[in-house]
């Protein structure tokens, strides 16, 4: 099964599973997003591959589970007839600012906001736990933020954000030592 993977907020989306059959045989077909029914779908597979697809619009921001789950007349293997995939769902952009001392980013954050981009500023204390958290940012700004404020927690978390979700780093101010510090 693929999904969309990540998707704007309000914006539709289509989801594909291919259904591999060893014989020919009447199966229901019900698509779910979270816990919640989209349709079902009453069908004849046929010896060999069915493709489907199903249109989703998940509204909240936030990660949705997409599920197809395939209900053959006959099967000889049960356990495989489910499919997930996840979708995340973004919605207006939302920086996390991370600063060091508390007002650091004051300047910064005023400068974002007059370009209608959410922000939160935190100190290197208040910094998200674990990468799903930081799934709600587009992008963490470190102002003035030295590496052992961050600690290897801290870094090896950006470091996961970044690579794994595809969050965007920014790094600036003058006592920023990360570079100095190891490449996380």
């Amino acid at each position: 099964m693929e999904g969309p993977g990540r998707v704007a907020r309000g914006q539709r989306a289509a989801a594909q599973a291919v259904v591999v059959s060893n014989t020919a045989t009447p199966a229901t077909v019900r698509w779910y997003l979270d816990h919640t029914l989209l349709s079902t779908l009453q069908l004849d597979l046929r010896a060999g591959e069915t493709s489907l697809s199903q249109t989703v619009k998940p509204t909240e921001p936030g990660f949705h589970a997409l599920r197809v789950v395939i209900d053959p007349m006959w099967d000889t293997y049960a356990e495989n007839n489910l499919g997930e995939a996840l979708i995340q769902v973004v919605g207006p952009p939302n920086v996390l600012l991370v600063e060091d001392t508390s007002g650091d980013a004051a300047s910064l954050e005023a400068a974002v906001h007059s370009t209608g981009i959410l922000t939160t500023t935190v100190t290197t204390a208040r910094l998200p736990g674990s990468p799903a958290d930081l799934a709600a940012y587009q992008a963490v700004v470190l102002v003035n933020v030295r590496a052992s404020s961050l600690g290897p927690n801290g870094m090896a978390l950006l470091q996961a954000a970044v690579r794994d979700l595809g969050s965007g780093l920014v790094v600036i101010g003058e006592r920023s030592d990360l570079a100095n510090e190891g490449d996380g």
